[in-house]
């Protein structure tokens, strides 16, 4: 059983040890997984910019608010994500399209159907699709929440 004195001393590491805070940070912290490919999200500096222009946008009249404009960011960087996997999907399904095309010319037979490799290479890409779509939906609903609460908030008026 883990005594009182251990658990207020993880406790206290527990406090220091958060992450990241910055975007920078968070950055850099990402660029530390790029090994896992789509389960990481890879730095791009063009994709980035990319990124926060996207996230700008969806922010709109928020960009002054730095809470609901990382809210935007976390939004555009799921939709980026999205993006990627779908990429990659679609090539694998083109590029095993025009395998099965060329082959089938070669051979004067009909283009077989999807190959069993692509469909578990589709199988596995799956679970990838599925958490992008659940984390941009979740980004999605923290900042429409955020902006809603924004929008009921009294506007600091000027009094001449």
């Amino acid at each position: 059983m883990t005594s009182d004195r251990a658990i207020d001393a993880n406790r206290r590491n527990a406090q220091a040890s958060t992450g990241p805070r910055t975007r920078r940070g968070k950055t850099q912290s990402r660029q530390n997984a790029r090994k896992h490919g789509l389960a990481a999200a890879a730095f791009d500096p063009h994709a980035e910019a990319a990124t926060e222009y996207l996230a700008e946008l969806i922010a709109g009249d928020f960009c002054g608010d730095p809470p609901i404009l990382e809210a935007a960011y976390a939004v555009a960087e799921a939709q980026c994500h999205l993006r990627r996997v779908l990429v990659v999907k679609g090539t694998m399904i083109r590029e095993d399209a025009e395998f099965s095309e060329r082959h089938a010319k070669m051979d004067g037979s009909s283009a077989p159907d999807a190959s069993p490799e692509l469909l578990q290479a589709l199988e596995r890409l799956e679970r990838y699709e599925r958490r992008a779509f659940s984390l941009r939906k979740s980004a999605i609903r923290r900042f429409e929440d955020m902006a809603r609460r924004a929008r009921r908030r009294p506007q600091d008026t000027a009094v001449d």
